[in-house]
């Protein structure tokens, strides 16, 4: 009997559609951080023999490889620099309107404070 983890009819299995999706985003993810190579040089040239009424696979070991993670890092530092330079440009622009507004209220307080010719 061939090996079918979902089924189907009326006992299909409920986390069917679950994990169909989170295959569709973990495989992805896989393949953009990792190389993947065979661990052995047999496997690098010959393929596994495989039987068509096998109860067992065969095993084929394999390394993940850590892809660049300089570049990677390198990108995220680069919109980390931007994200902060950024925020500075806007703090500033927020420092030169508080004081814009501080000197209008000075203004508005000097007028008050000239007192008024009585008139002879």
């Amino acid at each position: 009997m061939a090996f079918n983890p979902f089924l189907g009819g009326k006992r299909v299995c409920l986390g069917k559609t679950f994990a169909e999706t989170v295959l569709k985003f973990t495989l992805p993810l896989f393949w953009h951080h990792f190389d993947i190579e065979f661990a052995t040089e047999e496997h690098k040239t010959v393929r596994p023999h495989l039987e068509i009424l096998a109860m067992s696979t065969p095993v084929v070991p394999v390394h993940f490889i850590t892809k660049n993670k300089d570049a990677e890092k390198a990108m995220f530092d680069k919109q980390e620099e931007a994200k902060r330079a950024e925020e500075e440009a806007a703090r500033k622009k927020m420092e030169e309107e508080r004081k814009a507004m501080e000197e209008d209220e000075d203004d508005e307080d000097d007028e008050d404070d000239v007192p008024e010719h009585e008139e002879l």
